[in-house]
């Protein structure tokens, strides 16, 4: 990860309670990774994701869920 991604990230999670459990998913996860993180089903992320909750990027049919929004979804 780049400066500017660390530094993204830092500004979503001010009090830093995400950002070092997240280290060990790439910067775009999947809803599968984002499930196991959130205890959850990818299903229930998928619904997150068309409901728009969560902010995600559908390519090639797929999701993938940017760590920054993640955090943001986590502190709303």
């Amino acid at each position: 990860m780049n400066e500017v991604d660390e530094a993204l990230l830092k500004e979503s999670d001010p009090k830093g309670l995400y950002i070092g459990p997240l280290s060990r998913y790439d910067y775009m996860m999947s809803p599968e990774e984002v499930g196991d993180f959130l205890g959850q089903s990818s299903q229930a992320v998928t619904n997150y994701l068309r409901s728009k909750e969560l902010i995600g990027v559908k390519a090639g049919g797929r999701w993938r869920i940017p760590k920054k929004c993640l955090i943001e979804f986590m502190y709303e």
